[in-house]
Parts: C-alpha cells; sequence; structure tokens
C-alpha cells in the first residue's frame, strides 16, 4: 500500500470495505460509525498490513503535538473503539493484536481496491477468478460448502482443489502475508509466485496449511473465526509496579501505593494466587521480558499498567498479559476522585476476575464491594508512609511511623494509618534494630493493631500485627493461630500472613504442617529474604538440616550481602558436627552484622585453642544481658550451656528468659537438636506448662 497510496480509494477485509476517500468504514455495504481519530488508526495499521506498528511511531504520526500521557489514553480509547465497530476482541482477535508493550499488527487478510483494477495483487486476482460462487459462506469468508455432485466422466476444475475446507481467497491472502514474514524458512515461496499451475499452488497451500507450517493453519483459522481456541486457565497473577506517567521523582511513592493497594485488593480474591509486593516489586523499570518474568515468578498472567495523579483526580490504566505466549487479556482505563480511590481499586479487581472468568464467593463480593470514601490527605500521608516502610531500615521505619502518626492526626478513624502503625512496630521488633525494648515495641504492635481491628475487621496486616504479639509476648498459641489464620482468609495470597503461621506451627510443635506453609510463603512471595528465613528456619526445626543448609545457599545466591543466610548455615552445620563449616559461617555472619574485626579474630583463636567448646564458651562469655556480639538472645545462652553439659545453668539462662518475657523463649521446642537432653527433667516440663504448651 505505501507505494499505490495515492491510487488505492478503499481497503476490504472481511466483511468489511474502508473507503480512504470519504473516510468511511461499511460492513456489506452498510455505513459502520467511526470517528476521525480511530479512522486515522487503523488507516496507519492498514498501510501496513501484517507488520507491527509500534507505539511511538502512532505517536510521531498521529499525535505530534500531545503529551505522553495524552497519547496513552487516546491510543487506548481509539483501540477499543476500532474493536467494537469490528465486532473485535482483545481475547481473540480478527483484525488487530495487541503486542504488550510494543505496539499493533492489522492481522486479517486484505485486499487493495484501486482506481483501475489491474493494479490488484496477482495472487488475489487468480484466486478471485477460479473461485467458487456456490456459497454465502465462501463470499463472505466462511468454510467452503461441499461442492455439488460431479458426473463420474468430467473432469474436476481447478477451483475444487482442496484447501482444508476454507476459501481459497483467504487461504491465498494469509499465506501471501505469512510467506513474506518467513521467506527465509518457506523456500518454495519463489515457486508459487513464480508461476505455478492453480492446480499447483492449490496443492502448496493445502501442504503448507495441512502441516501448519509456521503455525500457518492457526493463523488462517483463527483469522477466519473458524476455530474458538478454549479460554485460558489464569490462576495466578503478579502485579508488576505501576508506571509513574507524572515522570517526576517525587510521585514514586503514590505509585508504589497504588502498586501495593491494587495487589492487595486483588489478593482478597481466594480462588486467584497474588504474588507478594515484594517479590513483584524487584521488577521496577526492569527490561526484561514478560514471558521471562512470568517464568521466574511462576504464574499464568502478569498484570501492568501506569498511574497518573492530577490535582485531585487520579488515572489508571491496567492490561492483563498471559505470562507464556505474551499474548493480551484485557485491558482498560480507570479515572476517579482521589476520595474515592478505594472504590477505583476495587473496580479493577473486579474487571479482572471478570476477565478471566473467576467466580467471587458471597464473601469476596461484599469485600470487593465495601470499599470507603478516603481523606485524601490522610491516604497521601499514609502512602508516603507504606513507601518507607517496605524498604525495611530502622531510618525508613522510623518514617513510616511518622507518616502513620501523620495520617492519623488528620483523621483518626483511618483504619489503615492504624495497621501500617502496627506492622511498623512488629518489624522493629522483629528486626532487633534497638531502638525500643522488644517488650515495649510488642505493646505498641497490640495497641495500634487493635485500634485498626476495632475501625475495621477486614485489614490482614492488622491481624498478623497482633497475631504476632499474641505468639511472641503473650505465648497465647490459640490467640495466636486465630489471628493469623483470619488474616490468611481475608487475604489469601499474604505472603508474610502464611510465613508468620509456618512460625506459629513450628512454634507449638506441628513440623510438618509448618513446612507446608513456609512453601506456600515462598510460593507467594518467591523473592524474598523474609520466605527463605522461614523455609530454611522450618526444615532446621524440623531436624532435617541438609534441606536448610539448601535452601540457605538458594538464599545467599539471591541476596548475597546479608547475614542471615549464614546464622542457618552456623547452626545447621553445627548441628551436623561440622563445625569448620559452622565456625566458618558465624565469622561470615558476625562480620556483615557488623562485628569488629579484633572480635572476628578472637572468636576464631577461640575455635583454634579449645576447640567448638572453646567456641561455645567465648559466646557464652560476651553475653550480656542475654544479648552476645555474635547474635546470641537467653535461649541461645541457654543452648550453648546445654551443649556443654550444664544444665542448671541453661535453665538458670531459661528461667531469666521467662521473667523476662523474652521474645527468643518461645522457639524452645522449635530449638530442638540441642534441647533434647533437657526434655526429660521436671524443670523443662514445668517451664513449658507455664508457657501455656499444651502437654
Amino acid at each position: 500500500m505505501q507505494d499505490t497510496a495515492q491510487s488505492v480509494r478503499a481497503v476490504r477485509f472481511g466483511l468489511f470495505e474502508l473507503d480512504m476517500r470519504s473516510g468511511e468504514l461499511r460492513k456489506n455495504g452498510l455505513k459502520v460509525k467511526l470517528q476521525e481519530q480511530p479512522f486515522q488508526v487503523l488507516s496507519l495499521l492498514l498501510d501496513h498490513p501484517g507488520e507491527v506498528v509500534t507505539r511511538e511511531e502512532m505517536r510521531t504520526k498521529l499525535w505530534p503535538e500531545d503529551t505522553f500521557v495524552d497519547f496513552e489514553h487516546s491510543l487506548a480509547t481509539d483501540i477499543n473503539k476500532l474493536r467494537e465497530a469490528l465486532g473485535d476482541t482483545v481475547q481473540s482477535p480478527r483484525f488487530i493484536e495487541t503486542l504488550p508493550r510494543r505496539g499493533y499488527r492489522f492481522i486479517a487478510p486484505v485486499e487493495f481496491l484501486t482506481h483501475t483494477s489491474s493494479n490488484a495483487v496477482k495472487v488475489e486476482k487468480e484466486i478471485e477468478e477460479t473461485r467458487p460462487q456456490h456459497s454465502e459462506k465462501a463470499q463472505h469468508g466462511g468454510p467452503v460448502d461441499d461442492p455439488p455432485d460431479v458426473p463420474a466422466n468430467h473432469e474436476s476444475p481447478p477451483q475444487q482443489i482442496t484447501t482444508g475446507g476454507y476459501t481459497r481467497r483467504a487461504v491465498a491472502a494469509v499465506v501471501q502475508g505469512a510467506l513474506e514474514e518467513h521467506r527465509a524458512r518457506v523456500r518454495w515461496r519463489r515457486w508459487a509466485v513464480a508461476g505455478l499451475t492453480l492446480t499447483g499452488l492449490g496443492a502448496v497451500l493445502a501442504l503448507v496449511v495441512g502441516l501448519n507450517v509456521g503455525g500457518l493453519r492457526d493463523r488462517v483459522s483463527r483469522a477466519l473465526g473458524a476455530v474458538h481456541e478454549p479460554p485460558l486457565q489464569i490462576k495466578s497473577i503478579a502485579v508488576l509496579p505501576l508506571e509513574n506517567l507524572s515522570r517526576d521523582p517525587e510521585q514514586e511513592y503514590f505509585a508504589d501505593g497504588m502498586t501495593d493497594e491494587l495487589t492487595a485488593t486483588l489478593a482478597k480474591v481466594g480462588s486467584l494466587k497474588i504474588i507478594s509486593r515484594t517479590s513483584a516489586m524487584q521488577y521496577k523499570r526492569t527490561n526484561k521480558p514478560l514471558p521471562q518474568i512470568a517464568r521466574e515468578l511462576n504464574v499464568d498472567a502478569i498484570l501492568e499498567g501506569s498511574v497518573l495523579r492530577s490535582g485531585d483526580r487520579v488515572r489508571i490504566t491496567a492490561q492483563l498479559i498471559y505470562g507464556p505466549s505474551d499474548r493480551h487479556l484485557w485491558a482498560e482505563t480507570y479515572e476517579s476522585d482521589l476520595r474515592d480511590i478505594l472504590s477505583l481499586q476495587s473496580e479493577v479487581a473486579l474487571s479482572i476476575t471478570h476477565a478471566v472468568q473467576i467466580k467471587l464467593t458471597p464473601d469476596e463480593q461484599v469485600r470487593l464491594a465495601s470499599a470507603r470514601p478516603v481523606n485524601p490527605e490522610a491516604h497521601e500521608a499514609y502512602l508516603k508512609g507504606q513507601f518507607f516502610f517496605n524498604k525495611l531500615t530502622k531510618a525508613d521505619l522510623r518514617k513510616a511511623i511518622e507518616y502513620a502518626q501523620q495520617a492519623i492526626k488528620i483523621d483518626p478513624d483511618y483504619a489503615p494509618a492504624y495497621g501500617l502503625l502496627a506492622s511498623s512496630y512488629f518489624e522493629i521488633r522483629e528486626s532487633g534494630f534497638g531502638d525500643l525494648p522488644n517488650r515495649e515495641a510488642g505493646q505498641k504492635t497490640r495497641a495500634a493493631a487493635m485500634k485498626a481491628l476495632e475501625l475495621d475487621d477486614s485489614l490482614a496486616d492488622a491481624h498478623v500485627g497482633l497475631g504476632s504479639v499474641l505468639l511472641g509476648i503473650d505465648w497465647d498459641w490459640a490467640g495466636a493461630e486465630r489471628e493469623l489464620k483470619r488474616a490468611i482468609d481475608l487475604n489469601p495470597s499474604f505472603g508474610r500472613a502464611h510465613a508468620m503461621y509456618a512460625w506459629h506451627l513450628a512454634i507449638v510443635g506441628r513440623t510438618d504442617d509448618s513446612i507446608q506453609e513456609a512453601k506456600r510463603a515462598m510460593e507467594l512471595d518467591p523473592i524474598s529474604a523474609y520466605s527463605y528465613l522461614t523455609l530454611s528456619a522450618m526444615y532446621f526445626g524440623a531436624g532435617d538440616y541438609n534441606q536448610s543448609i539448601d535452601q540457605s545457599r538458594r538464599w545467599l545466591a539471591m541476596f548475597p550481602e546479608t547475614n542471615g543466610p549464614y546464622s542457618f548455615l552456623a547452626y545447621a552445620f553445627e548441628a551436623k558436627g561440622m563445625y569448620d563449616e559452622s565456625v566458618a559461617a558465624r565469622k561470615r555472619w558476625m562480620a556483615l552484622a557488623g562485628a569488629k574485626t579484633e572480635e572476628i579474630a578472637a572468636f576464631e583463636r577461640s575455635y583454634k585453642v579449645g576447640g567448638i567448646r572453646g567456641a561455645w564458651r567465648w559466646r557464652i562469655q560476651k553475653s550480656k544481658d542475654g544479648e552476645a556480639a555474635g547474635g546470641e538472645g537467653v535461649l541461645g545462652v541457654a543452648i550453648l550451656h546445654t551443649l556443654l553439659g550444664d544444665k542448671d545453668k541453661a535453665f538458670e539462662w531459661l528461667e531469666k528468659g521467662y521473667r523476662q518475657r523474652s521474645q527468643s523463649l518461645c522457639y524452645i521446642q522449635w530449638h530442638h537438636f540441642a534441647i533434647d537432653s533437657l526434655r526429660s527433667d521436671p524443670r523443662f516440663q514445668d517451664l513449658l506448662r507455664r508457657m501455656n504448651f499444651p502437654p
């Protein structure tokens, strides 16, 4: 079409004809309503049939003066209008195919009608002259009816050569485009173009279609609508970080916050596995192909998109891609006032569940429909706090607390802000940053979580926060299980909730169940240090030291500069009697934890001089109020005394932990490789009773 643009008067495809002079689209001769801008988009696509027209080409040629943001919205709208006019769908395109993050391609056979019939494409003309006229379906591109009976002595005319049940005109058009695209692989194209007889051409077409060369038969079938592909089974989705279209780095917190909230909203659907934000955020600004991301996260589909905030309005554009094939499944743009942002997130989530044909339970329908208006200023402070919380450093957790308190000051009834406050105190307590004593951090976690749940019982993170306090401080095992299971019920894809529940199961002695729960956490959050930590720990607590070592090494490969993997390597090697390896891992652990060089050297000397028992004594000597340079807690010191055979000293430290309500003491049954020798002592059974462990 490029060389004959001035002489083309119309373009015909399927039942449609686009008049280039009048700018009209007709179907079976009847005018179809099409506005000017969608017409220009269609013309551009038809100018490059079978070729990818990139989004940048479209922007340059059709929106040269508009901004990028306006272009994105306008293009999505125009493509939707085009598909509506053509009766086309994103899921099973017959005319316009979307290539995610690249552009669009017109995939149907086309015929260029010029002012003189001699300008017609040769193959199209030859097929047209020999096409049987006995079937209306054939004229309209459907399967050809069986021809009428032919006398035995009558030589079959060339046009009766089979082409798999489809009209030769449509097949020839698709073949022509396909052979041009795959010239190097389909060598005999030049034979057909060079002037094969119609019989030879028909035989070649039949062979190509029959053998499905280059997927040609599938393309023909889809183009003609003769094959209805079964619906894709989408059971798992990863929400990639939404692009910040403002291009303002100061607005990154808003785009990330929208991603978090959309992820959390989708995670309320129990029949969908939604990858946790920790893992999905690893792909922010990545150049990896979507199929590769889908493989790495082990999901069926990828949700990607953009967000733009302008004044008190917000616009979200989202599209769902089938991971294995990069196939476009669904796309839509949503816009609302900031006060209704939660309703907007629910609307997006509902649209996605409809697109992938997920049937919601009555409870899920209620949860998705119960979004409330928010105070924009409080919500903005909350999003800023969430942004810093996700960095999980000592300083950033402090900033998260400040912004959560700011949101609460603006709106004292804003439940998510209390949930963020609870999560921040929980992380400070779990990470041992030391700004607050564990017990004080735990009580602050409890107060914030209970206030959040008083305002909104559907906040899964608040249930996790409360469950962690009941587990680590109150030793209320039944209450902790209730809260953690409630969190999982509200948000089945909440990886951190599954990980915390795995710890609960290990603490109460259900080791097999703890491993399964840790594996579930890993599925939901596969690029999270906490997922690796939990699974390594569950294997260790079950006495499967080889698996714990293997998992710790995987953890180390993923996060080479963290000290956590070395801690479990040290414990597991120690349990296996591999003391050289244990000491080497502990030295690396100490170094990454910030221990001084001379301190590490002293530990190494203690091992060289006194063997493993010398190293154990050094670690006890370094303990101060239950905390040692190597990361020992009250339980750790008690275990060291047990390993040295001093049970009385071990029980002194265990009692000290009981009086302090030490968090480490709740792991007393999990750390069984050294504790087992104490189980027969009445003092141990009495301690378990006082800690509310079931008999």
